[in-house]
Parts: structure tokens; C-alpha cells; sequence
């Protein structure tokens, strides 16, 4: 920069020559910096509401019973009784997934039944083969061969 009174050469910034000691007009204040863009975000809200949380009935105790009825009555019910129970638990409403276990619970109680009837019956065709060879005496016959 250079002296306004006497031309000389002075650094920048300084209120008076040191030449000849004239005041120096002050510096031009430099430019204010702005501070960098802030990015501006604005709220948008979602296209549509978020799909409602759907209650799912409990099929727990329906799937064990199902497992329950398959291993000890025989099974064909049970089995279909256990897909029912565990369809139940994917329903998309808490209605279609009662239902559901509703026709497990018929299933079940069906499977259960024959299955009671099966075992009598197992248990009324032995004990006739019993019977029948304690009283004649003949139980090379009882071995079903």
C-alpha cells in the first residue's frame, strides 16, 4: 500500500506512515465472509399412512395340542388341524386367524374322538383274542401269525 501524503511504500494496515507520519485512512474492511449454504431440508410427510399393527390371536396351545393329537390319536386330523394353527398365526386379520383356529379346535376334538374310539376298539379286539384263548386253552393263535 502506499502513503496518501507521501507516496511512499508502508504495509498494509497501518494508521500511520512511517515515513512521514501522515494518518493513514483505515484499511477497507474486507468483505464478510458468508458462512458456507446450510443444506435446507424440509418436511415431507409420507405418501400414506403406515399400515396398522394387525393382532395375531395366540396359536400356541393349538399347535401342541395338534402335535399332541397327531402323535397319540393317529393322526390325519392332527396334522391337518396343525397347518390350520400355524395358517392362523399369518392371518392378515385377527378374524380370519380365529377362524382358523376354530376349524383346528373342530379338528382336533374330531381327531381326538376317533382316536379314543380307535384305542377301544384295538383294546375290545384284543382282549376277544385274550379271552378266547385263556378259555380254550389255545395260545398259538394269539400271536396273529
Amino acid at each position: 500500500m502506499k502513503c496518501t501524503s507521501c507516496g511512499s511504500e508502508i504495509p498494509d494496515g497501518v494508521k500511520f506512515c512511517p515515513a512521514c507520519g501522515a494518518s493513514q485512512p483505515e484499511a477497507p474492511a474486507a468483505a464478510p465472509v458468508a458462512p458456507p449454504a446450510q443444506p435446507q431440508y424440509s418436511y415431507q410427510a409420507p405418501a400414506a399412512a403406515p399400515a396398522p399393527v394387525v393382532a395375531k390371536p395366540k396359536t400356541t396351545g393349538m399347535i401342541v395340542f395338534s402335535i399332541v393329537n397327531m402323535l397319540c390319536c393317529g393322526g390325519l386330523f392332527g396334522l391337518i388341524a396343525l397347518i390350520f394353527s400355524i395358517l392362523a398365526g399369518s392371518a392378515a386379520t385377527f378374524e380370519d386367524g380365529r377362524q382358523k383356529l376354530k376349524v383346528a379346535k373342530i379338528l382336533n376334538i374330531i381327531g381326538v374322538v376317533l382316536g379314543v374310539v380307535m384305542w377301544i376298539v384295538i383294546i375290545a379286539i384284543y382282549g376277544v383274542v385274550i379271552f378266547t384263548a385263556i378259555r380254550t386253552g389255545n395260545w398259538s393263535n394269539t400271536s396273529g401269525y
